[in-house]
């Protein structure tokens, strides 16, 4: 997988992308999922962090590793 962005934002400001990428029709429906797997209340001012991730593709492998030598060498590279 890749990790194309990363974000903080309410938990209750899912937008409609999101429900239908997380499988769910309605906001009602992630709030019900959401509270049976939690076992609490809904707290939708709450911050969460969000991650858009998507499949590997096989052009992905030089910018990757490029990316991965950067972050891990830094300066040093």
């Amino acid at each position: 997988m890749v990790l194309e962005d990363v974000w903080r934002e309410p938990l209750g400001a899912i937008t409609p992308e999101s429900l239908e990428a997380e499988g769910y029709g309605t906001y009602q429906d992630f709030k019900r999922a959401w509270i049976k797997r939690e076992h609490r209340a809904f707290p939708p001012l709450r911050m969460t962090t969000v991650y858009r991730i998507r499949p590997w593709r096989p052009e992905d492998e030089h910018a990757m590793a490029s990316e991965l030598l950067h972050r891990l060498y830094g300066d040093f590279f």
